[in-house]
């Protein structure tokens, strides 16, 4: 098939590229109660940079992060509707892509967390940051309202997996004929 040489069509192409690339990620935060944690988490570490005074080039590795966990977990929420749709019984195998695929997002998230204790360190900064905070009471009712929305995150259900379902029911089912 011979790709259309003309700027209209490529642009058209291009866009519904994008527009497929933002219903991954609607998806993901419809369904996966991680993803959204993380979209908060970076929200607050936003705010507390910003009340920090934190420089450019620290900003440029917490964007690095910023990008990097929810990236994973995207590429996570991916693996898991591959390994649902091809192997729809439950396999030992499909449980290792799964859990390696989890893996790689913790790791990349206890980093940004190892790096955020780096890169907020300076004590003296730090109880400036906290002090702007404590004395603000708008900035109260900001933090409550994300900890609301933590809690909501947090108690959602998610969609679980075909796999966690199945294996569910296997140790169930195995637990009723003992």
């Amino acid at each position: 098939m011979m790709r259309s040489t003309k700027p209209k069509k490529a642009l058209q192409r291009r866009g519904k590229s994008f527009l497929f690339a933002a219903k991954g990620i609607g998806f993901a935060a419809k369904t996966q109660p991680n993803f959204c944690f993380h979209l908060l988490a970076i929200l607050l570490v936003t705010e507390f940079g910003l009340l920090y005074d934190l420089e450019k080039e620290r900003w440029g590795l917490l964007l690095v992060f910023f990008c990097l966990v929810p990236a994973l977990e995207l590429v996570n929420t991916a693996l898991e509707a591959v390994v649902d749709l091809v192997s729809p019984d439950y396999h030992p195998l499909a449980k290792v892509a799964k859990d390696c695929a989890a893996g790689a997002v913790l790791v990349a998230a206890l980093g940004a967390v190892g790096a955020a204790v780096f890169l907020f360190g300076d004590v003296t900064k730090l109880s400036i940051a906290l002090g702007i905070f404590v004395t603000t009471p708008w900035m109260w009712a900001v933090l409550a309202l994300e900890l609301i929305g933590a809690v909501v995150i947090l108690l959602l259900p998610g969609k679980q997996s075909e796999h966690a379902t199945l294996l569910s029911r296997t140790k169930k089912t195995e637990k009723k004929e003992l």
